[in-house]
């Protein structure tokens, strides 16, 4: 459980990646600046450090942020340890949640401000990582099989990289989701 010191630290820390981020988007990247995105919220900029060195980094950190509040509000279905169930669960309540989405957009704009991408690459794989602790705390997902949990992630950051990077608007994520989940699923099965 965390404390109300904790509470108020995510809280700080997502109002200014998201104010960074809007503010980004709007105006661009060169046009904004730490004292901007602190401008927006009673914070000082001495605060804006304490959570992010730049405002390169503030403005993806979104995709961090976004990512973390959708996993809070996951309620895994009663699966055992079936991964094949679970997996695709938690890919359609973040694509639900709006992970994607911001994903895509923080995308579109780093290949607009190159100094974005590294940052960018470095949220993204961080969200992944959350999104594996997550699948990994539900009971009986462990178990399951480590390398099984492992290589559906791999391939889910894949996917993920993929529809980012060339988005396709008539692609069925979820179905792509089960069908490479299944494959996952049959390749562990086979050993």
């Amino acid at each position: 459980m965390t404390g109300l010191r904790e509470s108020k630290r995510a809280q700080t820390r997502a109002a200014l990646a998201q104010a960074a981020f809007e503010l980004v988007r709007e105006r661009g990247l060169t046009a904004v600046t730490v004292d901007d995105i602190v401008a927006t919220l009673p914070v000082s900029r001495r605060t804006f450090s304490n959570y992010f060195t730049s405002k390169e980094e503030a403005v993806v950190a979104v995709i961090t942020e976004r990512a973390r509040m959708g996993l809070e509000t996951w309620v895994p279905p009663s699966v055992g340890d079936n991964v094949v169930e679970l997996v695709p669960s938690l890919v359609a309540h973040q694509v639900a949640s709006g992970v994607l989405g911001v994903v895509r957009e923080v995308a579109a704009l780093a290949r607009k401000h190159p100094a974005l991408l590294p940052h960018w690459q470095a949220a993204q794989w961080s969200a992944w990582l959350l999104v594996g602790d997550r699948l990994r705390a539900v009971e009986g997902a462990e178990a399951a099989s480590g390398i099984e949990v492992a290589a559906l992630l791999g391939a889910l950051h894949g996917i993920a990289s993929q529809l980012v990077l060339a988005p396709a608007p008539d692609v069925d994520v979820l179905g792509l989701v089960r069908r490479l989940v299944e494959v996952v699923h049959q390749w562990a099965q086979e050993g």
